[in-house]
Order: structure tokens, then sequence, then C-alpha cells
């Protein structure tokens, strides 16, 4: 059975993706209704399988949570 990825990490995915336009509230909704029964696959597993999100705005947007997320600090992340 495969590891739970980090929560702060998964919601702070969805909700950068939303945000900067990749990808719309309702790609969100259908991947975080499929990611709440399958938490061991990360948020964006999710909208790559459900064709909400391709490879290069995958890697966009991991690349934009990493300059965010710190697990030293008690919310799980940090906005600079």
């Amino acid at each position: 059975m495969s590891q739970p990825t980090d929560p702060s990490r998964d919601l702070l995915f969805g909700l950068l993706a939303l945000q900067n336009g990749l990808i719309d509230q309702g790609a969100l909704f259908a991947a975080f209704a499929a990611w709440t029964r399958d938490k061991g696959r990360p948020l964006a597993d999710h909208l790559v399988a459900l064709g909400r999100l391709d490879a290069p705005r995958r890697a966009a947007v991991e690349a934009i949570a990493g300059v965010h997320f710190n697990p030293d600090i008690s919310s799980g992340f940090h906005i600079n």
C-alpha cells in the first residue's frame, strides 16, 4: 500500500493550479472528490488521470508549490 501524501501540499497544489488559471473549479472539485477516496496518490495525479492537467503544467505548479511549501513550519506551508 502506498504512503499517503501530505494533505497540506496537495491542497496547496490544487489552490495554486486554480489560482493560476491552469484548472477550473470543476476540475478541482472532481480531483478533490477522487483524492478524498484515494489519498495514497497526490492530488496532482488525480488531476492528470482525469485529463484536467498535463505534465508541463503539473511541473509548473509543483515548482510554485515547492517555493511556498516548508514542512518545518507548523502549518505545513508558508506563503512568502
